[in-house]
């Protein structure tokens, strides 16, 4: 993980208890973006746990994604493409809604490249 990325994610931190213990962990947008992109990172064996995963983050702390700044940072760390791959398999599979127009998102050239890269990338036939 970047600097960059680390330090948004302790800056945004929200704090929760567990038993007696506080502790902080990230926010929703911050989670959702995680949890898409390491689950579409490149395995032999695609899990799909990752869905669940958003799905639930989705569920639960929704109303509290700055949608907006999580496309702009997405964009920012040149992971906005494999953002938009995971939001729509999340509004396919688990019916999700999203103001995050994902069929129209991925337009510029960068972000068709870094489709096609993810795509690539993802491939099991490679193994």
């Amino acid at each position: 993980m970047s600097q960059r990325v680390n330090d948004r994610f302790w800056r945004n931190a929200v704090k929760m208890q567990v038993g007696n213990i506080e502790l902080l962990r990230p926010r929703a947008a911050d989670l959702l973006l995680h949890v898409i992109v390491h689950g579409l990172r490149t395995n032999v064996v695609a899990p799909l746990r990752w869905a669940a995963d958003a799905a639930m983050v989705l569920q639960h702390d929704g109303d509290a994604i700055d949608w907006a700044d999580l496309d702009q940072f997405a964009a920012s760390i040149k992971l906005r493409a494999r953002l938009y791959f995971g939001l729509t398999l999340l509004n396919e599979a688990f019916m999700t809604d999203t103001p995050i127009k994902t069929d129209q998102a991925v337009g510029t050239w960068i972000e068709q490249f870094e489709l096609y890269a993810h795509r690539v990338l993802s491939r099991t036939d490679m193994y």
